[in-house]
């Protein structure tokens, strides 16, 4: 199972987010999910790429800016019934 929200749980160094940017019940959103069974929580609002373990099976994926300049990207995820089999981070090239 995926989970896809707008603002990020925890921020890269894995610290929770400002209160007046980001989510205030982040750690009980990775706990309910990780007890729920999804396997990666999908998230964006951070310009930055990054993967993050979270509880159990549990992984979180900041998608990064698409429209940032010099940072443009996404994930590739292949997920079947028994979890994340590869998660690759794709930077864009964009011509100039």
């Amino acid at each position: 199972m995926l989970l896809v929200v707008h603002h990020a749980p925890l921020r890269p160094s894995s610290r929770r987010d400002w209160p007046t940017h980001g989510l205030l019940d982040g750690r009980k959103l990775l706990t309910l999910a990780g007890n729920g069974g999804a396997v990666a929580l999908c998230h964006g609002h951070i310009h930055a790429r990054y993967r993050l373990p979270g509880p159990g099976r549990l992984s979180l994926f900041c998608a990064g800016s698409s429209t940032q300049a010099g940072m443009e990207g996404y994930w590739v995820l292949d997920v079947d019934r028994e979890g994340i089999r590869s998660a690759e981070s794709v930077r864009l090239q964009i011509p100039c």
